[in-house]
């Protein structure tokens, strides 16, 4: 890994506060979505900036992604399912169970073009001071049949596919690293995992990639977020308000990068701080400014 960093030093403005834990942001169908992780809400936003509260769920929601029919899936972690959010009338319900095949609560969401759909699971709690056990990666086909997809993750986290839906970007937190899957991923298969980059002091959480094959990953250590190129190389950061935990590009011309944050390290936060809505921050760039 090498560092060919770009010359402008780049910021981001504060869009929204008041909340807790905001985690993945996302923009789908000209709206940006984010979730307060803990508090177990989606929300969704306007470019123009007006807010508003989707589901209030009453447990903590982990990942956010839409089915062919425009379904919105989210994970319950606690409850280790996945939730059907139905476009046209708004219900939930159960699309599937995934805590026969799982030892601890599920995580980020990404689901594929065909409705496939991977989620990670945390392995072991570190809020509750457990010991730490690797975790595992699970893909739910398009009729909400789980299966094991892969296993002896550190805290695999979020997840992106290429433009070409051939590359699987994975974050593996706790092993300070990317790594990448490929082969059928539109069939939910894995294979040939190899990792992108180890980092010595970043502990990449959610990630989203650009047309190009870059990857923008929330460090959790650091007020930054970090471009990874497709060879491993760090070409870029962008300083923000508060700690990224995660990020989404956006936009008319997918040139509006979304962050949400916390405004103190995650090691800082107190069991009740999860909760307490004043520590989130949704922060903002555009890439494309002069």
């Amino acid at each position: 890994m090498t560092e060919k960093l770009s010359s402008r030093q780049v910021e981001t403005s504060v869009w929204f506060d008041g909340l807790a834990f905001p985690e993945s942001p996302r923009w789908h169908d000209g709206l940006w979505w984010f979730v307060d992780m803990h508090r177990g809400e989606v929300w969704v936003a306007s470019a123009g900036g007006e807010k508003s509260l989707m589901v209030d769920w009453g447990s903590p929601i982990g990942g956010l992604g839409w089915l062919p029919s425009g379904d919105l899936l989210f994970v319950d972690k606690h409850g280790r399912t996945l939730m059907r959010r139905d476009r046209e009338s708004e219900q939930i319900s159960l699309y599937a169970d995934m805590s026969s095949l799982v030892s601890s609560y599920c995580n980020d969401l990404l689901v594929l073009p065909d409705g496939a759909a991977l989620t990670g699971t945390y392995g072991f709690n570190p809020a509750l001071g457990e010991p730490f056990k690797k975790a595992e990666l699970l893909v739910i086909d398009p009729r909400g049949r789980p299966r094991l997809a892969a296993e002896g993750l550190s805290f695999p986290n979020g997840m992106v596919i290429d433009a070409a839906r051939s590359r699987l970007v994975l974050a593996e937190t706790l092993a300070s690293r990317l790594v990448e899957y490929s082969s059928e991923l539109t069939r939910g298969a894995l294979a040939d995992r190899r990792t992108l980059v180890k980092f010595e002091r970043y502990q990449p959480d959610g990630i989203c990639i650009d047309p190009l094959g870059n990857v923008w990953l929330a460090p959790l250590t650091d007020r930054e977020l970090v471009q990874v190129n497709i060879s491993g190389d760090i070409v870029k950061r962008v300083s923000t308000q508060g700690f990224p935990v995660a990020c989404a590009l956006g936009g008319v011309s997918q040139g509006t990068l979304l962050i949400t944050s916390i405004d103190k390290p995650l090691h800082e936060l107190a069991i009740e701080d999860y909760y307490n809505p004043s520590h989130g921050l949704v922060e903002v760039i555009d890439l494309h400014a002069p």
